[in-house]
């Protein structure tokens, strides 16, 4: 008995196996079909997607005109922009050259004043010195004397060349003009 009720036992577990696989079977059917009819209701949808985006791609949007136009303006306005500033950059540079240039001959200018100023002060102690030997021998020395030695000397300094003759001139005053003062003014430059 045992026996036989171990038989039927397995027996039974091995028919609810059967029936197990069996119903899976038939689900796998049904599953393969559902599955199929969702793929082709996919296929369905990119082939519409699909021709939607080429429709898409051949029909130009009405703003796409207007937007070329004014990329090409941008365009125009940039190459304006990028030429302006560059010669805004070379004409910094030139201007900061030529102040450059001014700064240099404003000090060379302020030197050589400072050589002249002192070369004056140099000649007005010769000259000063010079009226004290023609002095008397007095402890007290000319001061009329000194001060009109030098506003001589200032005046000659600072003396303007005087005009001579008009505006017309004959070949014998011209050689005149030249001789007597060609080497007193310095050169235009």
């Amino acid at each position: 008995k045992q026996w036989y009720q171990r038989r039927v036992a397995i027996t039974a577990g091995i028919d609810n196996e059967i029936k197990n696989t069996k119903n899976k079977l038939d689900n796998i059917g049904s599953d393969e079909a559902n599955l199929a009819s969702k793929i082709d209701k996919k296929k369905n949808e990119l082939e519409r997607n699909q021709k939607r985006l080429r429709t898409l791609q051949n029909v130009r949007p009405a703003f796409m005109d207007e937007f070329e136009k004014l990329e090409g303006d941008l365009k125009k306005l940039y190459n304006t922009y990028a030429e302006k500033y560059r010669n805004l950059t070379y004409l910094e540079q030139i201007a900061e050259n030529y102040d450059r240039q001014q700064q240099l001959k404003v000090e060379e200018t302020e030197k050589q004043l400072k050589r002249m100023q002192e070369k004056m002060k140099e000649e007005e102690k010769k000259l000063l010195n010079q009226s004290d030997d023609f002095d008397t021998g007095d402890e007290e020395v000319d001061d009329d004397f000194k001060a009109a030695a030098a506003a001589k000397l200032a005046d000659q300094s600072t003396a303007k060349p005087r005009v001579i003759g008009g505006m017309n001139m004959d070949a014998e005053t011209s050689d005149v003009w030249n001789t007597c003062f060609s080497n007193s003014f310095p050169p235009f430059s």
